[in-house]
Order: C-alpha cells, then sequence, then structure tokens
C-alpha cells in the first residue's frame, strides 16, 4: 500500500465533508447551496458521533449509510430545533430524500476526487437509489380522463 493510500485511509468523513464544501465554494455554487449541502451532512455527522460509530473514509459503506436512512425514518420532526419543540411526527419522505441526495452528492464528489477509488463506492449509487423514501407521483389527468370523470 502506498502512502498516498495509507493516508486517505485515515481520512476523516468531516474532513472531507470541509473539503467538499471548500471545493463548492470554489467551483462557484451558491452560498445557500453550500450551506445547504453543510446543514444536510452535519446531521449525517451527527449521526456518527451520537452513534459512536468510524468516521473514516473505509467506514464510509453502503451499510452504514442504510443505518443513516433508518435512523432518519424514525426521527421525530424538529428534534433538536432551536425554536420548534418536537412532534411525535418522523420526517417526511422529502426531507429525508434532501439527506439522502446531499450524500449522493457527496459521494458523488467522493467517487470523482482523489480523495477516494471508484473501487470504495462501487455499489453506493445503487444503494442510494433503491433506498430513496419516494411516494408514487401523483397520476396525470389528461384532458380525456377529464372528459371521461365529467360525463
Amino acid at each position: 500500500m502506498s502512502e498516498a493510500d495509507n493516508r486517505k485511509k485515515y481520512l476523516k468523513i468531516g474532513e472531507l465533508i470541509s473539503r467538499f464544501e471548500l471545493s463548492n465554494t470554489a467551483e462557484g455554487k451558491s452560498p445557500k447551496t453550500v450551506l445547504w449541502y453543510s446543514e444536510m451532512l452535519s446531521v449525517f455527522i451527527k449521526y456518527l458521533k451520537v452513534k459512536r460509530l468510524r468516521q473514516d473514509l473505509p467506514s464510509f459503506t453502503t451499510e452504514l449509510v442504510r443505518g443513516y436512512i433508518l435512523y432518519l425514518k424514525a426521527k421525530p420532526k424538529y428534534e433538536g430545533h432551536p425554536y420548534i419543540p418536537k412532534q411525535d411526527k418522523p420526517l417526511s419522505p422529502k426531507t429525508i430524500q434532501c439527506h439522502v441526495r446531499a450524500l449522493k452528492a457527496f459521494s458523488s464528489w467522493l467517487y470523482h476526487s482523489d480523495d477516494t477509488t471508484p473501487q470504495e463506492l462501487e455499489d453506493f449509487f445503487l444503494l442510494v437509489e433503491s433506498q430513496l423514501p419516494f411516494k408514487p407521483p401523483a397520476q396525470i389527468l389528461t384532458s380525456k380522463k377529464v372528459s371521461v370523470n365529467i360525463s
């Protein structure tokens, strides 16, 4: 194993998220977009800390992300919010989708960066696609369906 490969092995996910933020800023993404990614990914880092999970690059696996998605599905709405009290309802599917979308963007950046190799993330994208909490889209009514429903 080369020295560069050995250094990559010990990179912390938090450090990589900071590099991702810097990269997004350098690419000219809007400050709001950069902030959104940072906020979404900070919840992921908090999850790792609360669960006392490893935070190095080799631990960024599909199993870890599956656990995070299950955590989000069970997380109460507004938990930890500074002004709104937490509710008994879980996070909405759209909120979970936002968190997963941020992880997918981060993973894509990792895939294309010098900090990781494609083999380390090979089935991550398949996992993300299979775990999205989408509700089926509403049926679109065509003019023919509308005329049938009216008559």
